[in-house]
């Protein structure tokens, strides 16, 4: 277990976790290397993916008035991101972890710059938008065992 987790059991409520930070300040917080990795994951991808996931129909109706067409570009990312949830760990083991995750960022910050533009090409605008849905769905796909190599499994 990781160093603040001190018991978990599993009932009816579901699990029980008994934790102990205490001992940690904030000062060993915004010390710790480890902390300032998570923390630019959650502000370099998670922050963009979600405003992406959810406002990618109103930006896109902007410029593109075809709602069907809007709509298929949804089905297609949330499906690819569903695909992409088990490619990311594949490409993990095969790859490593750090390199994955410098791929997925480099193509969202990518898209992030580019995306004012697709826009106005309604086939580079859906792969965009399918393109960042899967790099979503590969960071969730590989966060867990980052998560359990930092703070031990639970």
């Amino acid at each position: 277990m990781g160093a603040g987790l001190k018991g978990a059991r599993v009932d009816e409520q579901g699990i029980i976790a008994v934790t102990d930070w205490s001992w940690y300040n904030s000062q060993m917080c915004l010390t710790d290397k480890n902390f300032w990795k998570i923390f630019s994951m959650l502000i370099l991808s998670v922050s963009y993916c979600f405003f992406t996931k959810i406002a990618f129909k109103i930006f896109g109706s902007t410029v593109i008035t075809d709602d069907l067409f809007l709509t298929r570009v949804g089905i297609e990312g949330y499906f690819a991101g569903a695909v992409s949830r088990f490619a990311g760990p594949l490409l993990m083991q095969k790859i490593g972890f750090f390199k994955t995750y410098s791929l997925v960022l480099l193509i969202e910050i990518f898209i992030a710059f580019t995306l004012a533009k697709a826009v106005y090409y309604p086939q580079i605008y859906r792969i965009s938008i399918i393109t960042s849905m899967m790099c979503e769905s590969t960071h969730f796909s590989i966060f867990p065992p980052l998560s359990g190599a930092i703070y031990g499994p639970v």
